[in-house]
């Protein structure tokens, strides 16, 4: 069987499973499964709110998932239940939907990140490169605490994620280290695309090259700019506090910029390792010297039934 759950009545959601998919991305979005059961046979729903799931897929562990929403559909009958992964909540009792307007004074990434995230009852890891970098005086303006450390982890080219029970801050390749699962570099081979499909997508204009970011010391007055790389430059207009946080700000910037530049999409036969973030080459086999690089998967979609799997992956080539 492609897919088994492990949970409460799950033999019983799984004989009646009739399709399913999951998707895994990078960057601040939580992965997302949704499960759909024939209901023919299952006058009651399959499933309650809460209830907490294991999922595997193709032998991998794919996280634990809590039903966050379940759905009766009349014609034909069926169930489609939605679930998230655990600690989120339907009632959100910590208010993790909450919009909030505070100000953090300034701290370190760590203690940024966990003076948010334990009162939602996660716990928290932060990527040791990160962690003790310093943060400024922060406002958090009417945003979700996840949209806030969203924008925060921009600022460093990091990941901020949840991941079973975890909360992840991390560079981007090492969220799935930092969770506990760490994740072997796979080698795409010519096999494994499904014909007609992968693509390398170039952008139709000219990529920055370079970033130039703008700092003003308030004492003593002193400004100027940080400049990273070569022409083209992408200018960030908002000052920075010194030279030293302008540099930092620079240089996570010109890797965002740099690495977003191609992008690979494709439909793929299933084969393990196919998860979020996780690295790979090319294989030797394609004999195209543009490939040659590090590259990241940002998203992993599968769906299918109890004995069908498709995938379909978005990636972008990865910078040092």
């Amino acid at each position: 069987m492609i897919i088994s759950l492990s949970g409460p009545n799950a033999a019983n959601l799984m004989k009646h499973l009739q399709t399913w998919s999951m998707t895994d991305e990078s960057g601040a979005s939580a992965d997302r499964l949704s499960l759909t059961v024939l209901g023919h046979e299952l006058k009651d729903p399959p499933a309650s709110g809460g209830d907490q799931y294991k999922l595997t897929i193709g032998g991998e562990q794919r996280g634990e998932f809590d039903v966050s929403t379940i759905k009766l559909k009349l014609h034909p009958r069926k169930w489609v239940i939605q679930l998230s992964p655990a600690k989120f909540q339907r009632k959100d009792p910590t208010g993790w939907r909450e919009k909030r307007k505070r100000s953090f004074p300034p701290a370190t990434v760590k203690d940024l990140v966990t003076a948010i995230m334990i009162p939602h009852g996660y716990s928290v890891r932060v990527d040791k490169d990160l962690a003790d970098l310093p943060t400024s005086h922060l406002n958090q303006s009417e945003e979700t605490d996840k949209a806030f450390l969203s924008r925060i982890a921009k600022d460093f080219d990091a990941v901020a994620k949840p991941i079973n029970n975890l909360f992840i801050f991390g560079k981007r390749g090492s969220v799935k280290a930092l969770s506990g699962s760490p994740r072997s570099r796979i080698i795409i081979k010519p096999g494994d695309i499904v014909k007609p499909t992968g693509e390398i997508n170039f952008p139709s204009a000219e990529v920055y090259k370079g970033v130039k970011a703008k700092w003003r010391e308030t004492e003593s007055g002193l400004n100027g700019q940080a400049v990273l790389g070569s022409e083209p430059f992408k200018l960030i207009e908002t000052p920075y506090k010194n030279l030293e946080e302008a540099t930092k700000k620079a240089e996570a910037e010109l890797k965002r910029v740099t690495r977003n530049s191609q992008t690979f999409t494709a439909s793929l036969h299933w084969k393990s390792g196919l998860f979020a973030e996780s690295i790979f080459n090319f294989a030797e086999e394609f004999a195209e010297p543009t490939l040659i690089s590090d590259w990241s998967f940002d998203r992993v979609s599968m769906s299918g039934t109890r004995t069908s799997l498709s995938v379909s992956v978005e990636a972008s080539r990865l910078t040092n």
